[in-house]
């Protein structure tokens, strides 16, 4: 939740203060090395709270850990990335920042229950089942089920992490939507 927020609201501030324009100059024109520039400190950080928060649990709380660190810290590298994206994906859709925010907001509150963080997927009805896998933490979760508390081959959660892969393919279709706003558009208040 917390990256879907911070990553669209670090792309809306630059439209809603008409910055912009400035930002992707900077980048020379180019919206990929903007985004990069833009959030590759934001991925640093949220990675070393993700990993934290895993060292927490697993070493000190002593939660199972089945497949070792390397399995859970390259969920945990896809789920920072492929939130981020949903956050680009976000802004890029709504590029007002109020309602990119909301957007977010709303995704990431109903992930945490229809990933099956509350009830179990497969106590949901069928249509809900689908969307869960429209969630990075479904994925996640799926991964932390076979690698650490499980300990299934790794092969077993492969087509979990092509998921999570998948994520920032999404904002290739908005990067040159996102870009026409950055340059050509006056913010809408």
């Amino acid at each position: 939740l917390m990256i879907f927020l911070m990553t669209s609201y670090a792309i809306g501030v630059e439209i809603k203060r008409q910055t912009a324009k400035e930002w992707l100059r900077l980048s020379g024109g180019s919206i990929t090395l903007a985004l990069l520039g833009k959030l590759c400190v934001h991925t640093l950080m949220f990675l070393a709270v993700g990993l934290g928060i895993q060292g927490i649990l697993y070493g000190w709380m002593g939660f199972p850990l089945q497949s070792g660190w390397g399995a859970m810290a390259l969920a945990m590298l896809l789920l920072v990335l492929a939130s981020q994206a949903l956050g680009i994906f976000f802004i890029a859709l709504i590029p007002i920042l109020r309602m990119g925010l909301s957007l977010g907001s709303l995704l990431g509150m109903l992930s945490f229950s229809i990933s099956g963080m509350s009830v179990p997927v497969s106590s949901m009805i069928a249509p809900v089942q689908a969307l869960a896998f429209i969630f990075p933490l479904r994925y996640y979760y799926q991964i932390g089920i076979n690698q650490a508390l499980i300990g299934a081959p790794l092969a077993e959660s492969v087509p979990y992490y092509i998921g999570l892969l998948a994520f920032p393919l999404l904002p290739l279709v908005t990067l040159p939507r996102l870009k026409r706003y950055l340059t050509s558009i006056d913010y809408i208040a």
